[in-house]
């Protein structure tokens, strides 16, 4: 698998991952938009595990979280295993919030990974509901 798709991988773990009330395996609405939901049953259980897994490796590795005009771009340490776990993250999170557009890049010279994550009008507050853990760190 090439670099630019192993790096979307990983944003989809991310998000996915995050606690959240919608646990069901078929669509449910989010409280902060009827328009925004996750669909789990496009996960299998082992990939249901690996999303898991990759949260958690993303939630510890997380450095910051800078607001962006269409969502929120999440930064971690550009080292190869975040950058592995990132790509992971993305096709994962694509399959249960497809609404989600998902960008992967990383600064030159030694700088950051940066994994942004965004989407339609509203979805802001979706990723703050879904995503509460990383903005209460």
């Amino acid at each position: 698998m090439n670099a630019s798709l192993r790096l979307g991988a990983g944003l989809i773990v991310l998000a996915c991952s995050a606690p959240s009330a919608a646990l069901a395996d078929s669509p449910e609405p989010s409280s902060a938009s009827s328009s925004f939901y996750r669909d789990r049953s496009g996960l299998t259980a082992e990939q249901r595990v690996r999303k898991k897994e990759v949260g958690k490796i993303l939630r510890s590795a997380l450095i910051g979280i800078r607001e962006i005009d269409q969502g929120f771009e999440f930064e971690y340490p550009a080292d190869l295993e975040t950058y592995r776990e990132a790509a992971d993250f993305v096709p994962l999170e694509r399959a249960c919030c497809p609404f989600f557009e998902f960008g992967i890049r990383l600064e030159p010279a030694g700088g950051r990974l940066r994994v942004s994550l965004t989407g339609p009008e509203g979805v802001k507050g979706f990723i703050r509901e879904e995503f509460s853990a990383l903005f209460e760190r």
